[in-house]
């Protein structure tokens, strides 16, 4: 056989395994849009990078942890975060142990926390309290949140949940069709109607019969623990999206 012929054969048995694993790797991304991160960079008490510190979040309402060391350059990223209230604690031999309670991340949330540890045993713990929330200081996405609380108070028509996306300031809340199960009409930014990205839980909630991005499903609001609407400057994964993002969280057992 020629050695044209042989690349030939080559890439005809490496070439379909390639397009399934970028297909697998497209799913994955669109699986964890509705999942959170928190970032920042490790410190020492003279301001110097601390590489190989271990950083770890604890989700306080079911005890799933998600650990990570930070780098060379002392920048940690914790990933694949659901939405829910951490603790974050910080080890390093020659350092106390770093913990801050009650960090709160939604969906699609990326925070920013920087850590000052201080010298000491790493059996003693340097518990931060009293601190301000932190705040979303690492994208410039235009978002809106809708916790809970909100979602239970309002009196939702029909309790169906996407009546919220009236309490956004980018919205422009159009109304719900005479039917029981059609989609609500509705414009995020100024993009256009019946065009934006909708996801339950990381997967997508738009009708792909009819070959256009229509809301497909209403969840009932007893059923959700939060929704997120994106108007401007998301990220890349939500680049195909004409109007705006729907990121709706439904609520999950302990």
């Amino acid at each position: 056989m020629s050695s044209a012929g042989s690349r030939f054969a080559v890439w005809r048995r490496v070439l379909p395994l390639s397009l399934q694993l970028l297909a697998l790797g497209a799913g994955t991304a669109l699986a964890q849009s509705n999942l959170g991160a928190i970032t920042g960079i490790v410190t020492d008490p003279q301001n110097a990078i601390v590489p190989d510190a271990t950083v770890t979040a604890t989700n306080v309402a079911t005890g799933l942890r998600t650990s990570t060391k930070s780098n060379s350059t002392g920048v940690y990223l914790l990933t694949s975060l659901p939405l829910g209230t951490y603790t974050v604690s910080v080890e390093h031999a020659g350092f106390s142990k770093y913990v801050r309670e009650g960090i709160s991340v939604d969906a699609g949330q990326r925070l920013g926390l920087d850590i000052a540890l201080t010298v000491g045993a790493m059996e003693e713990a340097v518990s931060v309290t009293a601190q301000p929330p932190l705040i979303q200081d690492r994208t410039s996405a235009i978002d809106t949140t809708i916790e809970p609380k909100s979602i239970e108070a309002l009196p939702l028509s029909g309790r169906k949940t996407l009546n919220v996306v009236a309490l956004s300031g980018a919205a422009v809340f159009i109304a719900y069709p005479s039917t029981p199960t059609g989609s609500p009409s509705f414009t995020l930014a100024g993009g256009r109607g019946r065009s934006q990205m909708s996801y339950i839980d990381g997967g997508s909630s738009q009708n792909s019969r009819i070959g256009n991005p229509l809301i497909d499903t209403d969840l009932p609001s007893d059923a959700v623990a939060e929704v997120k609407l994106l108007a401007n400057s998301a990220s890349a994964e939500f680049g195909a999206s004409a109007g705006g993002v729907v990121m709706t969280t439904t609520k999950s057992g302990t």
